[in-house]
């Protein structure tokens, strides 16, 4: 994965049997526990490209709203973490 970058490319190329999914709520207020243990699974799993979707901000909710501007923010941190980590890429 070039510049942490995900292209369809990529994504076709994935085996069924290679995806492990991932999910962790978010709860507000809940950012840096979060953060946390996506580091923790991205240091743990570094001998396996990582694929990582950033959190969709709430449609039904205005754009400055405190829970979107959290969603943003917890998706800038994301963003650099992914920059750290050679074998991650951020899917926007």
């Amino acid at each position: 994965m070039e510049n942490n970058t995900v292209t369809m490319q990529h994504v076709s190329k994935i085996q069924q049997t290679s995806l492990m999914p991932k999910y962790i709520g978010s709860k507000r207020n809940q950012t840096n526990k979060v953060l946390v243990k996506m580091a923790q699974f991205m240091q743990k799993h570094n001998n396996s490209n990582i694929i990582v979707v950033n959190i969709p901000h709430r449609c039904d909710m205005d754009r400055n709203s405190l829970t979107n501007l959290e969603i943003q923010a917890v998706n800038r941190k994301l963003n650099k973490m992914a920059k750290i980590f050679s074998h991650v890429a951020i899917v926007d």
